[in-house]
């Protein structure tokens, strides 16, 4: 299907990004549409917004592409400048026709969120082997990352 106009390519772009609401809020039970919600079209600042307790699980800057072209390095430049303002890790969302959604973020951020998650492994590991069954917080792990970013801005 060929977009025909602005109006039905702003409609694609809002319901992604209505898609995009849902699935944190489906992967995030405890968060509510108060704490989760896409902005308007043509408004400044980052298409998801979060409620600070949104923020401790999910603590990104989402930026939604839904387009056949995508500038990849710019949408990430305009996700960036947004996601500083809002002290959050910046992540771009991109979406074409039939084509899954794909998530952009910088290596570091990525490799960052490896080594947090090879780590709550290893601890989750270690506790069953020890018979224990209290599963790992990983709401400081979010909030690390976030606040390892926002220094990393700051000091660049």
């Amino acid at each position: 299907m060929v977009v025909s106009s602005t109006s039905a390519a702003k409609s694609k772009g809002k319901n992604f990004q209505n898609d995009i609401k849902d699935d944190i809020l489906e992967l995030y039970p405890d968060l509510t549409e108060n704490d989760v919600y896409s902005t308007s079209m043509g408004a400044q600042g980052i298409d998801i917004r979060l409620s600070e307790e949104a923020r401790k699980v999910f603590p990104f800057a989402v930026e939604c592409k839904r387009s056949e072209t995508i500038n990849v390095h710019g949408a990430m430049d305009q996700c960036m400048i947004n996601a500083k303002k809002e002290g959050l890790t910046p992540i771009v969302i991109s979406k074409k026709n039939r084509k899954p959604a794909l998530v952009t973020l910088e290596w570091e951020v990525f490799k960052g969120m490896l080594e947090r998650l090879y780590v709550a492994e290893l601890k989750e590991s270690i506790r069953k082997s020890e018979g224990l069954s209290s599963p790992i917080n990983l709401d400081l792990a979010n909030e690390a990352i976030s606040a390892e970013y926002i220094e990393a801005l700051q000091e660049g």
